[in-house]
């Protein structure tokens, strides 16, 4: 929808872009799930509220489902953002097989990624909202400085991303909280589920028997 819109305004000269609009297939799932265990950007990820076992934390918050590890520190009761150093520290300690899935996971979104050829200006993001996780982990990911313009960001402003920075800003309501009387950004996960209608948002990404990279949901 939105990518729709920013190319139509585009071609009546109501904005001004160098380049057609693409549509990036994402998700703050798909995000969270290849950069966990990347110590360099895994900030992004722990930095929420929770209360939960880290086994419980990977499943609800990044779709790592596949653990097949009697790592005792799964049952490991962890509170974020208060303890992201302890949960950096455990996660380095699980299955190494799960951690390589998710290296080999991110690699092969690099790669997708790469294939736009962006050019060597700032890149710019747009979406509904809220808080950036997408806009911050591809600032890591890709290693350029972007731009990420939101309906509602709830975290504006810049952002150092290593080297990098994510300069995030709201064309409606920024520094909007959760809890607030804004029910757009309450209701989010409601509204993301009527978007990603019938199938949910991208949580894998593999190569098919061809060698082509495609997205599972």
């Amino acid at each position: 929808l939105i990518h729709n819109i920013i190319n139509y305004l585009r071609s009546r000269n109501y904005i001004k872009l160098n380049k057609e609009a693409v549509y990036l297939k994402t998700s703050r799932y798909l995000c969270s799930r290849i950069t966990i265990f990347d110590d360099k950007i895994n900030f992004i990820v722990l930095n929420t509220k929770f209360s939960g076992t880290l086994g419980e934390f990977l499943k609800t918050k990044c779709e790592v489902d596949d653990i097949r590890s009697s790592n005792k520190l799964l049952t490991k009761q962890i509170i974020l953002p208060e303890e992201i150093d302890d949960v950096k520290h455990y996660l380095k300690s699980l299955n190494k097989q799960l951690i390589d899935t998710m290296v080999h996971e991110q690699d092969l979104y690099k790669k997708y990624l790469n294939s736009f050829n962006f050019t060597k200006e700032t890149i710019l993001f747009s979406d509904i909202g809220y808080a950036g996780t997408i806009p911050k982990v591809l600032t890591g990911i890709l290693k350029r400085n972007t731009q990420a313009f939101l309906a509602i960001a709830s975290d504006p402003g810049v952002h150092n991303i290593g080297d990098h920075n994510c300069h995030i800003e709201s064309c409606l309501c920024p520094g909007a909280k959760f809890g607030g009387n804004l029910e757009l950004l309450n209701k989010s996960l409601l509204f993301e589920s009527i978007l990603t209608a019938p199938h949910g948002p991208f949580i894998q990404i593999e190569l098919d028997k061809n060698n082509n990279i495609i997205f599972k949901n």
